[in-house]
């Protein structure tokens, strides 16, 4: 018994488990805070003062830059790939969105 006990960890590293709910969450968090911005604008709500689920936000926002410091400095796993990749589509679709609000007026 006490030799699952001490290779159920290594298991877990070695398995891919771990590796696979590490990449989940930073793909995840990441892609929730973005995607709050891009098709909430949160910022603007928030300046106006219509933002009606403040907390709710300062979590989503809080766990997309935790899971993208994770993903960028700590994680052994090689996410920091996967971070640069989001943020340069999201900062392509932010681009969009500018010029196609822009060409509105």
């Amino acid at each position: 018994m006490d030799d699952l006990a001490r290779s159920l960890p290594e298991q877990l590293i070695h398995g891919g488990m771990l590796k696979s709910f590490s990449w989940g969450f930073v793909v995840a968090s990441v892609t929730a805070a973005f995607l709050q911005e891009l098709i909430l604008d949160v910022k603007k709500k928030y300046k106006r003062g219509e933002l009606k689920n403040h907390h709710l936000h300062v979590v989503v926002s809080v766990l997309g830059m935790g899971g993208a410091g994770y993903g960028l400095f700590v994680s052994p796993f090689g996410e920091r790939y996967i971070v640069v990749g989001l943020a340069g589509v999201f900062w392509i679709l932010f681009q969009i969105k500018k010029r196609r609000r822009g060409s509105k007026r």
